[in-house]
């Protein structure tokens, strides 16, 4: 809200781009580095605490579960530059309810992704 007689402010001075020197200065003014202390290995998951769970269940309305999930694309298209490799490491032939329970009696997969790009 502006009061009488005072401006304000143009879309230019709200867009305005900060200098380099300001983007350099956010790795310093916005890093967690070490605020855990030295052994620390959550980091940022530090602040998702019991209480903050608590408080975000509470936002609950529906109850719907809702996947953040990219889904991985098995087929050649304009924005897939590099399909994923599925290779199988066992396939389970043999299994027998007779066979020795030593014996590796499972299936196994290797899946190989390029993680760079809009494919992933």
């Amino acid at each position: 809200m502006t009061t009488a007689g005072a401006s304000r402010p143009s879309l230019r001075t709200m867009n305005k781009l900060p200098s380099e020197s300001e983007v350099l200065g956010y790795a310093s003014t916005l890093s967690n580095w070490g605020r855990w202390g030295a052994d620390d290995e959550l980091g940022t998951i530090n602040l998702i605490t019991p209480s903050k769970r608590k408080q975000a269940a509470g936002l609950v309305v529906d109850g719907v579960t809702v996947s953040c999930a990219w889904p991985i694309s098995t087929d050649a298209a304009p924005d897939v530059s590099r399909t994923p490799i599925h290779f199988m490491t066992g396939t389970g032939e043999g299994y027998s309810l007779d066979s020795d329970p030593t014996e590796e009696q499972g299936s196994g997969d290797f899946i190989g992704l390029a993680y760079h790009g809009y494919t992933v």
